[in-house]
């Protein structure tokens, strides 16, 4: 992209777990933890950094920051474009 004359253009491809408005922090918590432990596995990062991934693992916090800042970065897009749904 940067060749087209778009030098900051970034679609990182992520992935993330989400659970329903409301859930128990408790429950979040345990969530994130057993995720992180299995995403940090040597196997597991084997495996993705073959397919061109690389595991971050944040934590829900983090992750919601970068989730609102994904949903106004793209909205901002949509609305210099005129894309609508």
């Amino acid at each position: 992209m940067a060749e087209a004359g778009m030098p900051d253009f970034d679609t990182s491809l992520w992935f993330g777990i989400m659970a329903p408005a409301g859930t128990p922090q408790t429950a979040i918590q345990k969530i994130a933890s057993a995720a992180e432990k299995a995403m940090h596995r040597s196997d597991a990062v084997e495996t993705l950094q073959k397919q061109g991934f690389e595991p971050l693992g944040q934590g829900p916090d983090a992750f919601k920051r970068y989730l609102l800042s994904e949903i106004a970065r793209w909205s901002e897009v949509a609305r210099r474009t005129g894309v609508r749904s």
